[in-house]
């Protein structure tokens, strides 16, 4: 099954990025990649592991996000790795006019071939897909605090104020940027808090108690957006 995929003018501007990668890097990157079977890196964790061979970090972060989609493309359409690799890129690069950037997609063909088995960016790819496999994402959070006037009879006097919140949720449904909004007092926000710091002790009880003592790497995304 081939997806004829056709990528956005980012992702090819990528993938033409990754054919700077040479290949005497490519084979250190090999090798250290091959090396990372004890845990699961977020993709800011391979990330630094690329940084340290190809330094630029244009064409290290590109590499690292194209080895991941391919990965993740390849589950989509049931095809191996190397497939997607040189099926879909292949036609992206009968399809390019211009010749410099025919060799260069070569290049990167032949670069993110060398690096389709590594178990590294499987792993992560796959982690990946577990912790955003939900119908709705969520983006953005606002709690919005107003101060709003209790009116008398008589509209032009004042009798009081209430305190009130608003918590704006921003989240992705499908593709599609959705928002909504909950009306909040203070015991709500209490027990917001409470409920998030419960969540927090039970993930990291999760990872101590039935991680740990299995030896099962886990991968903890937090900590790469607290970063």
């Amino acid at each position: 099954m081939s997806l004829n995929f056709v990528p956005t003018p980012e992702t090819l501007e990528d993938l033409l990025t990754v054919g700077r990668v040479t290949d005497e890097q490519t084979r250190q990157l090999h090798t250290a990649f091959t090396e990372v079977t004890d845990r699961i890196e977020t993709p800011d964790g391979l990330l630094a592991i690329a940084l340290d061979i190809v330094p630029d970090f244009e064409v290290a972060s590109a590499l690292v996000e194209q080895l991941l989609s391919v990965d993740h493309l390849s589950r989509r359409i049931g095809q191996p790795v190397a497939t997607v690799i040189e099926s879909e890129l292949g036609q992206i690069r009968e399809l390019l006019e211009d010749e410099d950037q025919a060799k260069q997609m070569l290049q990167s063909i032949a670069v993110l071939g060398r690096l389709s088995d590594l178990v590294a960016f499987r792993k992560t790819s796959k982690a990946l897909e577990l912790v955003y496999d939900c119908d709705n994402l969520l983006q953005r959070t606002r709690i919005m605090t107003d101060v709003r006037p209790v009116f008398s009879d008589d509209p032009s006097k004042i009798e009081g104020a209430v305190v009130s919140h608003t918590l704006r949720i921003r989240y992705d449904s499908a593709g599609n940027d959705r928002e909504m909004s909950l009306a909040l007092d203070d015991r709500d926000l209490r027990k917001l808090i409470a409920d998030c710091e419960r969540a927090l002790v039970k993930a990291d009880a999760a990872r101590i108690q039935m991680c740990g003592p299995s030896n099962i790497p886990t991968m903890n995304i937090a900590e790469e957006q607290n970063d």
